[in-house]
């Protein structure tokens, strides 16, 4: 079956921390976020929502197994990243940078929410990690003395990774043959988050 998975947006408190050599005098810095996961929904589309696992079997015996629809499950997504920003002179209180860097989107805690795929048994839902580019752009505000505050925008594009759901039974309307086996179904994860920020830092 044809598909694929993709997440719903999601909020949560992070901090960001970073790293300024003092040689490059605050025009250079490495940054990384620091956050804990946050349960993420899942949804399935295309073939995948919208068609039957097995709508036959045998070839020309009606299942009655229905298709999934869009909820399918959810996940907890950890995507570490290091940034390097190149920060511009100073206009008055404000400074802008821009810059990029590299993240790896981890998934964990994933389980099937789907009350098709759920009805009989409780499948296993596995997605493989993926590397990705990230792009940054921001301002720091001086508020006073060492204090700032910030409004930054992060860009992640992660390489298509493999959500795997096995151990799938289902209920059928065969005679004789009220649950049925599936095996497995194979879809693409999508990760293209966009990660706005704003708080209120110090330098030291």
């Amino acid at each position: 079956v044809h598909g694929s998975v993709e997440s719903d947006p999601s909020n949560l408190i992070a901090g960001m921390m970073g790293f300024a050599p003092a040689m490059l005098h605050g025009y250079v810095a490495f940054e990384t976020v620091i956050a804990a996961p946050k349960t993420t929904k899942l949804r399935a589309t295309g073939d995948l929502a919208n068609k039957s696992l097995a709508p036959t079997a045998l070839g020309f015996v009606p299942t009655g197994i229905p298709p999934l629809g869009s909820e399918l499950g959810e996940v907890k997504a950890t995507p570490p990243m290091v940034t390097a920003i190149f920060r511009l002179p100073a206009l008055g209180p404000f400074r802008f940078y821009a810059g990029g860097g590299a993240s790896i989107l981890f998934v964990r805690d994933a389980k099937i929410t789907n009350a098709v795929l759920t009805q009989v048994a409780t499948p296993k839902l596995e997605v493989t990690p993926a590397v990705g580019a990230v792009g940054q752009v921001g301002v720091d505000i001086h508020l006073f003395d060492r204090f700032s505050a910030r409004l930054d925008i992060k860009e992640l594009w992660f390489q298509p990774s493999q959500a795997t759901i096995s151990n799938i039974h289902v209920h059928t309307t065969i005679p004789m043959l009220e649950t049925v086996d599936v095996g497995s179904a194979k879809a693409v994860l999508h990760a293209n988050p966009i990660v706005v920020q704003a708080g209120i830092g110090a330098s030291f």
